[in-house]
């Protein structure tokens, strides 16, 4: 099926540089990704062009609503998910290698929670019922894995009875609660009986806008640490999306200084390009290549308007893509972590036609 098996090596070895890697798979995708190499064509950027990470070209994370973006034929490829439905189009990702998802999903968290054992439980209301959700597979990988000692799946609408799960288990490892946040704060206004043990954590995965008030996330901690009653710094949080293979985490009780917010394992990173308004166009710099895409009736052209985009290198997207234009606004730290400042306008790129041409 086109596996590579000497990448899948590569990009999980720490001591290898991070640029070294990165640049092994962009050679890899360059001539095996159509989609990424007929992005790389209109920017005319050769392989023998890209000799360092800020010379590789990142593609708009839009890209997987209109093509299947992948190394290998898709009729080949045993594993999809599909983005949620609630920003419109939906974008799909082809998993190739579903175990290169796995190891990143199980090395990933171990980085961040060691070895474990840990009880995880979940709620997922509003993903459950999707079978395309890379959410849940991420949730059942955890449970089928090594780290978990107890897999508790707590069905919808109904009151969390702690004490009577807790009575059919002798376990006393740590509980890692972990759901969507509107999931979550329906869960404490149905009610609990009993209370979690004091090692529990709660993993919220995001999900605030599909409710009725919009919450910041220090606003939805505060409600969980007071609805779970559990300390602030137990509550934690993950990101990731249907689009790459690799999660970020939240420690909130690890958090020394401001400047600390989500962190990835070292197989990916967030970095910041910027689009600059130029005379009717776009103008994407990132590292010395420009790309230009037209944008009818704009208001002001000559009016400069910087507008940070998140750049995404996540070396698990080995057989499709790994380096994404976000469509979220971040703040990056000196440390590498990063915040999450919601979704930027008009995400989805015009003029790139050449993108929706398929072979």
């Amino acid at each position: 099926m086109g596996a590579r098996p000497d990448l899948e090596r590569l990009i999980f070895d720490a001591s290898i540089p991070f640029e070294e890697r990165a640049l092994a798979v962009f050679r890899y995708q360059r001539k095996e990704c159509p989609p990424y190499k007929r992005f790389c064509d209109a920017l005319e950027v050769t392989e023998q062009d890209v000799k360092r990470l800020q010379d590789i070209p990142y593609m708009p994370i839009s890209v997987f609503k209109e093509v299947d973006v992948c190394t290998v034929p898709i009729e080949q490829v045993p594993l999809r998910f599909r983005s949620s439905a609630t920003g419109g189009v939906r974008s799909t990702h082809w998993v190739a290698e579903p175990e290169v998802y796995r190891r990143s999903i199980i090395e990933g968290f171990r980085v961040f929670y060691g070895d474990g054992p840990f009880r995880f439980w979940s709620y997922t209301p509003g993903y459950s019922e999707n079978p395309d959700s890379s959410l849940i597979w991420m949730i059942e990988a955890l449970m089928d894995s090594e780290l978990c000692s107890q897999a508790y799946r707590h069905p919808i609408c109904k009151p969390l009875d702690v004490n009577g799960i807790l009575s059919n288990s002798s376990k006393s490892d740590p509980i890692i609660l972990i759901g969507a946040a509107f999931g979550l704060l329906d869960l404490i206004e149905l009610g609990f009986h009993g209370a979690l043990p004091e090692n529990s954590v709660i993993i919220e995965t995001g999900g605030m806008k599909t409710r009725k008030r919009e919450r910041t996330r220090e606003e939805l901690h505060r409600e969980l640490s007071e609805g779970f009653g559990l300390p602030l710094g137990q509550i934690h949080s993950e990101y990731g999306m249907a689009e790459m293979l690799t999660q970020a985490w939240r420690k909130e009780g690890r958090r020394k200084k401001e400047e600390e917010g989500f962190r990835m394992p070292h197989w990916a990173r967030v970095d910041i390009g910027h689009w600059a308004l130029d005379i009717g166009h776009w103008t994407l710099d990132i590292g010395h290549w420009a790309m230009d895409i037209d944008v009818p009736d704009t208001p002001d052209p000559r009016s400069p308007i910087p507008d940070p985009r998140s750049l995404i290198t996540d070396l698990a997207n080995l057989y499709s893509c790994s380096f994404l234009i976000s469509g979220d606004r971040m703040t990056v730290y000196p440390d590498g972590s990063f915040e999450v400042h919601g979704r930027v306008d008009e995400t989805d790129f015009r003029g790139c036609n050449f993108l929706m041409e398929r072979d």
